[in-house]
């Protein structure tokens, strides 16, 4: 990300889309997307040996590389849309 930062253009953005996972006492309930996220889950551990992170590692992850401006959109499947702004 900090790679992204200093590669930036005046006035450009950062798109990510990418999932954010639950933190550990939040549940997918009755979600209508509840048994494709734990599917998803299973895939990320056993398949890609890679990492979710929650909308807080996010948040850190975003200020440690530079972008103190962004927004975190969800919509409504397990991916979300992340916009990272140079200040």
């Amino acid at each position: 990300m900090k790679n992204c930062y200093k590669a930036l253009p005046k006035g450009g953005k950062v798109v990510i889309v990418d999932a954010i996972t639950k933190e550990d006492d939040e549940t997918d309930g009755d979600h209508p997307y509840g048994e494709i996220r734990m599917v998803y889950d299973l895939f990320m551990m056993v398949i890609r040996a890679s990492k979710d992170r929650t909308h807080v590692e996010w948040e850190s992850l975003l200020r440690s590389s530079g972008f103190l401006r962004f927004n975190i959109i969800n919509i409504p499947y397990r991916d979300y849309i992340i916009e990272a702004f140079p200040i």
